[in-house]
């Protein structure tokens, strides 16, 4: 390996700096959620330290009446007893008040030690540019290199756009399966009421006010789907996890339109409309998930192409 040239050695000095930054802003995340969870619990050792001298007191100026002392023993037993307790609460809250007080101190230590990773990163990608620029004019075998690298990462960013499109349009039908599913089951239960009570009609008119409402949530549903479908093709995967099985959604939304002859009919429509609804649910949280794998992935790649330019940058 040559000489490191001065963009390199600045290049390598940021990054050491960047990375040391990164974890005292982390340590520093992690102290502040520490000592706000030993406050809250130092909140509830000095309550409980005052109940304890509240106790102390009221028995050491006599509260208590003669008939609770023939109950609980003598008074010198329970005021020793009493300040037993309020002791041991004393000692747990000193203990931990030492405690706060270190996680204090680190916090205002590791407070003055953040710097701005900001400028620093900014300046970093200052200095890749122009060690690039060196490359491109000096190393042509260095250069493709770089550009290699430079066309994959851009060809992850396009694919990880793709997947985060899928995965809104995916969430949102999830949120509309949902709501189909809450209705659905009120449908049912007030089905259910609706053929022991003949008397009533509210449990009727309630069954059907919920078929309505899942009815006119379908009809979005299923453009949701549609969409769905439509950035999943996008993405240009064949994979299994990646099919969308339209035939159960279509065939269920057919039930709402179709003569209801009896209870019974509607009955088994809803819990077959609500089987399906479940099961398309089912099917679009599975895509979600393998999405926000395969972004997990695309992320992994990502940080793997940046380390091998930095390797190519600091050769």
């Amino acid at each position: 390996m040559t000489d490191m040239s001065q963009i390199q050695k600045e290049i390598r000095e940021t990054i050491e700096r960047l990375s040391s930054l990164k974890k005292i802003r982390q340590r520093y995340d992690e102290a502040v959620i520490e000592l706000k969870t030993a406050q809250a619990s130092l909140d509830k050792l000095h309550e409980i330290m005052v109940d304890e001298l509240e106790d102390l007191s009221e028995i050491e100026s006599g509260g208590l009446k003669p008939f609770f002392y023939k109950v609980l023993g003598s008074k010198e037993k329970q005021v020793e007893k009493e300040r037993q307790e309020y002791l041991a609460a004393s000692l747990k809250f000193n203990e931990h008040q030492k405690s706060v007080e270190v996680l204090q101190y680190e916090v205002e230590l590791l407070h003055k030690k953040l710097g701005d990773t900001v400028t620093l990163e900014k300046d970093l990608v200052i200095l890749k540019a122009k060690r690039e620029n060196e490359i491109l004019k000096s190393h042509p075998a260095l250069a493709q290199q770089l550009l290699e690298v430079a066309t994959n990462i851009d060809k992850v960013y396009a694919y990880m756009k793709e997947l985060n499109d899928v995965d809104v349009v995916g969430k949102k039908c999830i949120q509309s399966l949902n709501e189909m599913i809450h209705h659905l089951k009120q449908a049912k239960q007030w089905g259910n009421w609706d053929m022991m009570s003949s008397k009533s009609s509210t449990a009727g008119y309630n069954k059907h006010s919920a078929i309505d409402r899942a009815k006119n949530i379908s009809v979005w549903v299923k453009h949701e789907l549609i969409n769905l479908n439509k950035e999943l093709a996008d993405i240009g995967q064949k994979k299994s996890h990646f099919q969308l099985n339209m035939d159960n959604f279509a065939s269920f939304t057919d039930i709402f339109f179709d003569n209801l002859i009896s209870d019974w009919v509607i009955q088994q429509k809803i819990v077959n409309a609500s089987n399906n609804t479940l099961g398309v649910r089912d099917r679009v949280v599975l895509i979600v998930n393998s999405i926000e794998n395969e972004v997990k992935k695309a992320n992994d790649t990502i940080t793997e192409l940046e380390r091998r330019r930095d390797a190519i940058l600091l050769s």
